[in-house]
């Protein structure tokens, strides 16, 4: 697990560094100077760094999907129900101010919430 989260992290931080200073030159060359806006630069600039967040969270959840069990799924419910409401309490403001950004940002704050919940649950597992 350490090391699939290793290349998981090193393959967002790619997209991380190098994603987000270059995403008005890949607007420009793959989808044209009509869609070189604003916000379409600044939430493709956020889906790169949500694209590290995504990963860390597929392989967080996998590993305690397939390692919980049946038993310990109602209190990892209960992280899916906090990771939504940190969803929509995050998503109504920021849409407001950053716009289509705001979406993204909202995912990635669900997902930490979701990463936090798994990791929790793995590190109690691996203590007993």
């Amino acid at each position: 697990m350490a090391r699939l989260l290793r290349l998981v992290g090193f393959i967002g931080l790619f997209f991380a560094v190098f994603g987000v200073p270059y995403v008005s030159v890949a607007v420009q060359y793959v989808l044209g100077s009509k869609w070189r806006s604003p916000e379409t630069v600044s939430a493709l600039s956020m889906y790169c760094v949500y694209l590290l967040v995504m990963g860390v969270n597929g392989v967080a959840e996998s590993f305690v999907q397939t390692a919980a069990p049946a038993d310990a799924f109602r209190v990892l419910n209960f992280g899916l129900v906090l990771s939504s409401l940190g969803f929509v309490l995050v998503a109504i403001p920021a849409v407001k101010h950053i716009g289509t950004s705001g979406i993204i940002l909202a995912n990635a704050v669900s997902m930490v919430v979701r990463i936090a919940n798994n990791t929790h649950y793995s590190l109690r597992m691996f203590a007993s």
